[in-house]
């Protein structure tokens, strides 16, 4: 897994907002919505994911997101043959 973004709550306090990039390819996303609810879990492809992300943040996260997910994922074991 690999973080590609997070973000804060609406009050810029806590980091409650998360997109990641999955082993398989796929992407998952925690997502709190609702005050005083649990996140919201979701897992799919690229757009799906970034469409639940808050519309005050949701251009810094495609830029962001983009970026680490151009980058390549290095596994712990393979790190360690080298």
């Amino acid at each position: 897994m690999r973080l590609l973004w997070r973000g804060a709550d609406s009050a810029g306090k806590k980091t409650v907002h998360f997109v990641a990039r999955l082993e398989g390819g796929t992407f998952a996303g925690s997502f709190k919505l609702v005050h005083g609810k649990g996140p919201m879990l979701v897992e799919g492809a690229i757009d799906d994911v970034m469409a639940l992300v808050p519309e005050r943040a949701f251009t810094d996260a495609v830029i962001q997101a983009k970026r680490e997910a151009a980058k390549p994922t290095h596994r712990l074991a393979t790190l360690r043959a080298r």
